[in-house]
């Protein structure tokens, strides 16, 4: 599998699709409050070692892939519509570039390994989040959404050790009503 994904990924970025582009742009057009990533850095360190999502083709609207993120950018810059569009182009793909629960699973597999995995598998993460509410904010703290559990996944790259809990399907403590 890995080798085939590794073509899969040579092609499309021959397409006009990577992680650098991707990277460059969103940093470019998302900025202030409509900030997707604190630098271009980690959006590179996101893109290629952490989320593990398919590369996509250039000019997909919808999936979790590189290129649906990458066109959001593109039409936030076009469109002026900046607080629409750049969440999409965002790390979560705010459930437009992929389900907040594809989102979810694949950062909490990636993320949350070793001594602090919260789900044995795929399957097992898919099912418990479906019972998960996803009415929440992208950068939310607290509650018991999806998208508090992100945002701890996001803060557990640098201590899994104290965010990976909020992530779980309990929340935690943290990620509760």
């Amino acid at each position: 599998m890995a080798g085939d994904m590794a073509g899969d990924m040579a092609g499309d970025m021959a397409a006009g699709v990577s992680c650098e582009l991707y990277c460059s742009e969103v940093t470019t057009i998302c900025t202030g409050v409509d900030a997707q990533y604190a630098s271009e850095a980690q959006c590179l360190e996101f893109c290629t070692n952490i989320a593990v999502i398919a590369m996509g083709t250039e000019g997909e609207t919808s999936g979790n892939t590189v290129a649906c993120r990458l066109t959001h950018a593109g039409l936030a810059e076009t469109s002026g519509q900046k607080a629409t569009h750049c969440p999409h182009a965002g790390p979560t793909g705010a459930g437009v570039c992929g389900a907040w629960c594809d989102s979810y699973c694949a950062l909490v597999a990636n993320i949350c390994t070793g001594s602090n995995t919260n789900y044995p598998d795929e399957a097992t993460c898919q099912t418990a989040c479906t019972g998960i509410p996803t009415t929440g904010s992208i950068g939310d703290m607290s509650g018991d959404t999806v998208q508090c559990r992100i945002q701890h996944l996001n803060l557990a790259v640098l201590n899994p050790t104290a965010h990976c809990p909020h992530a779980s399907e309990d929340g935690g403590g943290v990620c509760v009503n």
